[in-house]
């Protein structure tokens, strides 16, 4: 069910039609290791002159046990055509799991095409199991147009959070929110309705995309 972050979201892709998933390339650190140049190559070919964020992938960040969330590098706004920042951002990535982990061949680096205009972003809980599973909690940011102030707390603007009450989402008025609610929905019938930890981003254009999801550790 859960995988890597990069596997997990692969496998939602097809299944999802309320969420987006943005173009991904996914690779472990061995094949990376053996011919940097030639995954430096595809990078460009299926990303065109986008930005992208190379972000990490490992294994522990997505599963039942522990979390690591946060402890590994994720680099934004990085060139897909310029091999050097490509080169550097991916080996930037793999070194914050040596200091972390022993055994890193095995892990992957998740490539992302970089969604831009950006009008509300954050991360949204189904529930905790600490008595608030009859709400959806969502903190957001819909001031900067960023995709990582909730993530980071980086911002002034990372403070903001709502409670739905799940039995009451009838009555929400807002559109982003009813929007963002309906596709929640669609995503946990995905994983059995466990509570999920979900990274999210809605565009100026009301496309909804989604960038991670875990299941909560408590």
């Amino acid at each position: 069910m859960f995988n890597s972050k990069g596997d997990t979201l692969l496998n939602l892709k097809k299944k999802l039609k309320k969420f987006k998933i943005p173009d991904s390339f996914i690779f472990n650190v061995k094949d990376w290791q053996s011919n940097n140049n030639k995954i430096a190559f595809q990078i460009r070919k299926k990303f065109k002159n986008k930005k992208i964020i190379v972000r990490s992938s490992s294994k522990s960040e997505d599963n039942f046990i522990t979390s690591a969330a946060g402890k590994f590098e994720s680099i934004l706004n990085v060139g897909s055509s310029d091999k050097v920042k490509v080169i550097r951002a991916i080996n930037r990535v793999i070194k914050s799991y040596k200091l972390e982990k022993a055994k890193v061949l095995g892990e992957q680096v998740l490539i992302q095409e970089m969604i831009g205009n950006i009008k509300m972003s954050g991360v949204i809980f189904t529930g905790d199991n600490l008595g608030n599973n009859f709400y959806y909690i969502i903190n957001y940011d819909d001031i900067t147009g960023l995709t990582n102030t909730i993530t980071s707390g980086s911002s002034n603007y990372s403070n903001k959070s709502l409670y739905i009450n799940k039995r009451k989402e009838k009555y929400i008025r807002s559109t982003r929110f009813k929007k963002i609610i309906n596709a929640i929905k669609e995503l946990e019938i995905q994983f059995n309705s466990l509570s999920l930890d979900v990274e999210f981003g809605l565009t100026k254009k009301n496309k909804l995309y989604l960038f991670q999801v875990r299941s909560v550790i408590i």
